[in-house]
């Protein structure tokens, strides 16, 4: 973290976590996030990636793509349209499969309820039409 005061300072792990989402992503999650870090939010995003991404996604006890629908599944579980509907697409882009997908996702509608599951159906279908179409 930061010390108070300091949004420019990062640490190790924040590095670290920005490493393995280029590892899997490229440079694309980095692009994406300087579009919307600012002064005011720098410490709270440093604080996700570093949990996340600096924590979370570096052991390799579970591949990627298995962390990947485990984080779907989650956050579509929790009602989090934004976050699953991104962590649908960097699902593909660890390597689920449409199959996989919906197997995970009638494990959402099975634990976590109809409506859930439904609303992570529908984004999954937006996200699967969007890599379609190019």
């Amino acid at each position: 973290m930061t010390e108070a005061g300091d949004a420019t300072a990062t640490s190790e792990l924040y590095e670290q976590a920005k490493e393995t989402m280029r590892s899997m992503w490229g440079d694309e999650p980095a692009e994406m996030l300087a579009g919307i870090e600012n002064d005011f939010n720098r410490e709270v995003y440093q604080l996700i990636l570093e949990s996340c991404f600096g924590l979370a996604w570096r052991s390799e006890d579970l591949d990627p793509k298995t962390r990947s629908l485990i984080t779907v599944a989650i956050c579509a579980a929790l009602g989090r349209p934004s976050e699953t509907k991104l962590h649908l697409y960097f699902a593909r882009k660890n390597g689920a499969s449409e199959a996989e997908i919906r197997e995970m996702l009638k494990h959402v509608v099975a634990y976590a309820g109809a409506p859930a599951g439904g609303e992570a159906l529908a984004l999954a279908d937006e996200v699967l039409a969007a890599e379609a179409a190019g």
